[in-house]
């Protein structure tokens, strides 16, 4: 703003103070306003580039979490994976012993039936044999 004229000065001699006094201050303004643009308009592109290297900056961060994340669970699952394994491992033996015993004495079992059906069927003959010989004798 302009300082204030007193009322002492000449009309005419204001009047052209006044219209110097303006034609400054609109060049000057519009420097200033042609300056105050270009730093607003440079301040919304730096608002923008940090906005954006903020985002990315968290993009980023997110990403990378997500990754220790994802790796983290792998391992873990990995490490129960193992776990278990070890667990069970005495177990699988303990059962691949009980399966080869079962498949022993499955196996003596049947060697025993057969003996059995053996004995019976020569025991089985001497009695038939034996049988008929007693018929003979008593048919004689």
């Amino acid at each position: 703003m302009a300082p204030k004229k007193t009322g002492n000065a000449p009309v005419s001699q204001t009047r052209a103070d006044s219209y110097s006094d303006a034609t400054t201050m609109d060049a000057s303004q519009d420097i200033d306003t042609t300056t105050l643009q270009e730093l607003l308009s440079q301040h919304k592109q730096q608002v923008k580039h940090r906005r954006k290297e903020r985002k990315e900056a968290i993009v980023t961060a997110h990403k990378a979490r997500l990754e220790k994340l994802r790796s983290d669970i792998d391992q873990a699952f990995a490490e129960r994976d193992e776990t278990i394994r070890a667990i069970r491992r005495p177990k699988i033996e303990r059962l691949i012993e009980l399966v080869r015993k079962k498949r022993d004495l499955e196996h003596r079992v049947d060697n025993c039936v057969e003996q059995m059906e053996a004995t019976f069927l020569v025991t089985s003959e001497k009695l038939q044999i034996a049988i008929d010989a007693r018929l003979d004798v008593m048919s004689a």
